[in-house]
């Protein structure tokens, strides 16, 4: 699980309509993001859920060998979609 002590930065409501998107498919995709410092990269990834609270929003992905929970402010791309070419404001 990725956990975090920064405070939540809320994503773009694009990019979050991307990852709705692929968990609604629940097709194969490949996700890049950071977990502990370090840059993670798992293809054959399925997002199977979305959740959120006060502390952040949070993508839920499986692949063979890995489930986990991931902030959406930590996902650097989606199925090559950069986070970061979207507008930091948020809905």
């Amino acid at each position: 699980m990725s956990t975090s002590i920064d405070p939540y930065q809320p994503i773009n409501c694009v990019f979050h309509d991307y990852l709705e998107h692929f968990a609604t498919l629940r097709r194969p995709i490949k996700i890049r993001f950071n977990l502990n410092g370090l840059e993670v990269s798992i293809s054959k990834a399925i997002i199977y859920d979305l959740t959120g609270g006060r502390k952040g929003e949070y993508v839920h992905f499986k692949n063979d060998n890995t489930d986990l929970k991931v902030r959406m402010d930590h996902i650097i791309s989606i199925n090559n979609i950069e986070a970061k070419t979207f507008n930091s404001s948020y809905c």
